[in-house]
């Protein structure tokens, strides 16, 4: 038995309005991220944009590896500092001059920026389940035999940027272009598996 018309009716003008707030949100956000960008702030800590360069960093294995769980989350608001400096002795004052800090909350708001960050990815790139991080090199790689962009710049840029521009350059190469993961995506695919669900109940 198929779900009723009404059922689906009153579902899709719930999501639909969802979907079309989700269009116009990432819209917003493809412009705003060519514009000159405020610091973001985690607590009372700037914050830089995520780039690569940043992202190998704060993914090396022993980066989050620590008894004390107060130690990664400086360490990650040291790195994305816009005072961050590679001497590991100014690592080092940074931490111990915020060691007492409270740092509560910090967990879901650097999620929230690793989230942003990815954004735009094609479907898979963190996952590292396949190739580890060899998408890394894939995408340097890439940019510099499009572009011409050599690795400093490519490292430096914003890695939401690069997604964008890694979905033009995919649009513009390929007839079969990589698909990605929108927020508006994911609610399509919510209504349909709820449609379905509903379905498989009825029968």
């Amino acid at each position: 038995m198929e779900p009723g018309e009404d059922f689906i009716s009153r579902l899709w003008t719930e999501y639909s309005g969802r979907i079309e707030e989700a269009k116009k949100r990432e819209s917003e956000t493809r412009l705003s991220l060519f514009c000159p960008q405020p610091f973001r702030y985690v607590g009372e800590f700037p914050i830089t944009p995520l780039t690569l360069e940043k992202y190998c960093i704060i993914t090396l294995p022993e980066f989050w590896s620590d008894p004390d769980p107060r130690l990664p989350v400086l360490r990650f608001l040291w790195i994305m500092s816009p005072d961050f400096d590679p001497d590991p002795k100014k690592g080092t004052e940074f931490i111990l001059d915020h060691i007492q800090d409270d740092l509560e909350g910090y967990d879901q708001e650097i999620r929230e920026i690793f989230n942003q960050a990815f954004e735009f990815a094609p479907k898979g790139s963190s996952s590292g389940k396949s190739s580890g991080n060899d998408w890394i090199a894939t995408i340097i790689d890439l940019f510099a035999s499009e572009y011409g962009w050599d690795d400093e710049k490519i490292l430096q840029t914003p890695m939401d940027r690069l997604f964008i521009y890694l979905q033009r350059i995919q649009v513009r190469r390929s007839s079969n272009p990589v698909t990605f993961s929108t927020e508006a995506d994911r609610l399509k695919k919510e209504f349909m598996d709820i449609v379905n669900k509903e379905k498989v109940s009825r029968n």
